[in-house]
């Protein structure tokens, strides 16, 4: 199951590389870019396949964690995270982002990014359907192998596992979370771009 998570983003990671122009990916070095106008491997599709393969590889790297019990929610609760970030790219919810954000953050690797994810990214309902298709994928795989990993491990399980679980479940939640800012914004500045709401841009407009 975590092979296929990693294999997800493997993936995931080869369309950043031949499907996007250089600039449009924080954790890509432009040099690594190989598209140029037209993406080489998967066309119109790869613009929401990494959707489809984040929310599949870190719902299956929590339930990996937290076992077969919890698997609906795990699966549920990915998909919830993940719908916030894109509805986050939303223009009116992404000005306000950025306006809130405090200015250490730029000294950060990563968090520096996390206007220009916003500001840069479309929100689009196709890819709220390929993070819904992504948790349901996750659900039957991690329903299909989980029973025997716990019958492997129930022997290895105690109480006392319970911590080390819940630290691994944040960390994979973190992860999962820096690796979705990082995959937006434009590799070449590492600097936000800012776009004008629609509401200003409209008032310009008239």
């Amino acid at each position: 199951m975590v092979a296929v998570g990693f294999a997800a983003l493997a993936v995931g990671t080869l369309i950043y590389i031949f499907d996007r122009s250089a600039t449009a990916v924080y954790f890509v070095p432009d040099s690594s870019i190989l598209a140029s106008t037209t993406p080489l491997l998967f066309g119109a599709l790869g613009n929401y396949l990494p959707a489809f393969l984040h929310t599949l590889a870190f719902a299956l790297f929590a339930n990996a964690i937290a076992g077969r019990h919890h698997i609906g929610l795990i699966c549920i609760g990915w998909f919830v995270a993940e719908v916030i970030f894109e509805l986050a790219q939303i223009d009116t919810i992404a000005f306000s982002i950025s306006g809130f954000l405090p200015g250490w953050i730029a000294e950060w690797p990563i968090l520096e990014n996390i206007s220009s994810h916003f500001m840069t990214g479309q929100f689009d309902t196709l890819d709220i359907l390929f993070l819904m298709l992504g948790g349901v994928t996750a659900y039957f795989i991690g329903y299909k192998t989980l029973p025997q990993l716990n019958k492997n491990l129930r022997s290895q399980r105690s109480p006392s596992s319970r911590p080390v679980r819940l630290v691994g479940l944040l960390l994979v939640a973190s992860i999962g979370c820096l690796s979705i800012i990082s995959s937006g914004g434009t590799g070449e500045t590492m600097m936000p771009v800012v776009k004008e709401p629609l509401a200003l841009a409209r008032q310009q407009e008239c």
